[in-house]
């Protein structure tokens, strides 16, 4: 087993290693706004824990993606519930770079050069 050093998000954040985003707010993604196809919205109903839950996932077309570029997720991202079931957790993969993170999530992204921080 590997041992990993415990390290506290908030002092990644305070050191530029890593940011927390949160999910889109109120009128930038409404219930409106999905589609039945295009590119999947991750909300806390599909993470799981440690894994995402594909079943039940929403989908924005490309105009809705456009206005939303912070929210896009990149391989190695963290998501967490930010309501509800906050004990939740998912990492995304390659598979899933290029979705988006729902209204209920927050995403935590690492900019560290550590070196145990950049391995997959």
């Amino acid at each position: 087993m590997i041992d990993f050093p415990i390290v506290k998000i908030g002092e990644l954040i305070n050191a530029g290693e890593a940011e927390i985003q949160t999910g889109p707010f109120g009128t930038q993604l409404k219930a409106s706004d999905y589609s039945d196809h295009g590119y999947p919205v991750i909300n806390v109903r599909n993470v799981g824990f440690g894994d995402l839950r594909k079943e039940n996932l929403e989908f924005i077309n490309d105009r809705i993606a456009e206005k939303l570029p912070t929210h896009r997720l990149m391989q190695k991202d963290i998501v967490f519930g930010r309501k509800g079931a906050v004990e939740r957790h998912g990492f995304i993969t390659e598979a899933e770079e290029g979705w988006y993170q729902g209204s209920d999530c927050l995403r935590l992204r690492f900019n560290s050069p550590r070196e145990a921080l950049n391995k997959s």
